[in-house]
């Protein structure tokens, strides 16, 4: 969580979704049953119901589903951090139409957060053998590569010598050896 308590992160999800319905128009509450729409998914096109293999294949693809949910321990509020990386994955709104840093408000946290997690599922994806490993919104793995390969030259946050002697030349320092030699005297 960023800083604060319960009522900051309840106000700053809300704010997320907020701005998401406005950017969107989206409704939260849809009281019809696409039973229709969900059948028609269903059907891959050929008049014979699946066989053993694709059931075998959609179970295990379920059981890697919790197995990444769970990955982070079985806490409610990670799991459904996890869910909301999920839905993203699986181009499912509101999460597909959300921002990194929207889905970062829902828990407190930043948009880096919510996109190390995308990144794991991807990994996950991309470990299972899967194409599409690539999730909305985020870098390609070259991209990454190549920012990863230009930061490890950079040492503008390496500490030098410069800056190390002038902390020991201090101001506070100065008065403090100054008050020594004083007593000492």
């Amino acid at each position: 969580m960023k800083n604060g308590g319960f009522r900051e992160l309840d106000a700053s999800a809300n704010d997320a979704m907020r701005r998401y319905f406005d950017r969107t128009g989206w409704q939260a509450v849809d009281m019809k049953m696409p039973f229709a729409e969900l059948v028609e998914a269903e059907d891959d096109g050929e008049e014979e119901p699946p066989g053993e293999y694709e059931y075998r294949q959609r179970y295990l693809g379920i059981k890697a589903m919790f197995r990444f949910i769970k990955g982070h321990g079985v806490h409610p509020a990670q799991m459904l951090k996890q869910l909301v990386a999920v839905g993203r994955a699986m181009n499912e709104e509101p999460f597909a139409g959300m921002t990194m840093e929207e889905c970062g408000d829902l828990f407190g946290e930043t948009k880096s957060a919510h996109s190390w997690r995308c990144k794991l599922l991807s990994g996950e994806i991309k470990l299972a053998g899967m194409h599409g490993s690539q999730l909305p919104g985020q870098k390609r793995e070259e991209t990454s590569e190549s920012y990863r390969a230009s930061a490890k030259g950079n040492q503008n946050r390496k500490r030098d010598k410069k800056r190390v002697r002038k902390r020991e030349k201090s101001f506070l320092r100065q008065v403090n050896a100054l008050e020594a030699s004083n007593k000492k005297s």
